[in-house]
């Protein structure tokens, strides 16, 4: 929901509740949630229907995956003004945490009935039908999200991890290349043209894009690993060793009794 920053205000003395507001949320932006969440229930405490804290409230609730108490405050804010389709897809988003596709399917429906070009909607929508297997359902949701935001990075991925699981990899791979063109650093879409071009036998250009992802994200123990193979079918075994001991070093240890 929010885009990181690295400055965060404070509250000052006798500041009105809009203020505030802002100040929890430049918190929240700056991945302070402890004071955000202090700030939001401080409103909420002078204005338990303030539908802006309510909602920030239980978006930073379902971020901490306290999920009851995100269903409270979601929930809240719904009735408060049900006319916001944010709300309505954060509600959707929380219950397809939870596996309830059925009720998350019908918020995100709500929210596009108040707002038939509400790109998160979509997107979700999308995540949603993916996750249960409709290909087709999920790739018409992800382009009508495109439709409504022509740059939004992750519903080009997805797009093409969808196409390409229906073997419609040529597809695929011009969605990533949309998706580098919008976001050069986009580690799971490097990764994926890495996959496109290893597929096709083509293992120089793989590696080239297993090295991105990595510069990008340098713990993506996947990217390390097929970086490996890819040196390995170039004969390169030396290289090939030891980014499969990288890929190793980056899987976290199993905990005890899993």
């Amino acid at each position: 929901m929010f885009r990181t920053t690295k400055t965060a205000q404070h509250a000052k003395p006798g500041q009105s509740a809009a203020a505030l507001l802002q100040t929890a949320i430049e918190l929240h932006r700056a991945g302070n949630l402890n004071e955000a969440r202090r700030r939001y229930r401080q409103i909420l405490a002078a204005q338990p229907k303030n539908v802006d804290a309510l909602y920030l409230d239980g978006v930073l609730a379902y971020q901490n995956r306290a999920y009851a108490h995100a269903l409270r405050q979601l929930t809240a804010a719904c009735k408060v003004n049900p006319a916001l389709p944010g709300v309505h897809t954060a509600l959707g988003n929380l219950y397809r945490e939870q596996g309830d596709f059925e009720r998350a399917t019908a918020c995100y429906r709500a929210a596009l009935s108040l707002d038939a070009h509400h790109a998160d909607a979509h997107f979700n929508l999308g995540i949603a039908r993916h996750e249960r297997k409709d290909l087709e359902g999920a790739i018409t949701a992800y382009r009508q999200a495109l439709a409504a935001n022509p740059a939004h990075p992750e519903a080009w991925n997805n797009l093409g991890v969808a196409l390409k699981a229906l073997d419609r990899s040529e597809e695929a791979a011009a969605c990533y290349a949309r998706v580098i063109g919008l976001q050069p650093q986009h580690a799971p879409a490097l990764f994926n043209l890495g996959v496109h071009h290893a597929d096709a036998q083509r293992f120089d250009e793989a590696v080239g894009f297993y090295q991105r992802a990595l510069a990008a994200r340098p713990d993506y123990a996947s990217a390390a690993f097929n970086l490996g193979i890819a040196f390995k079918s170039l004969g390169r075994l030396p290289e090939s060793i030891r980014w499969f001991k990288y890929a190793l070093s980056q899987i976290p240890p199993a905990k005890p009794g899993a």
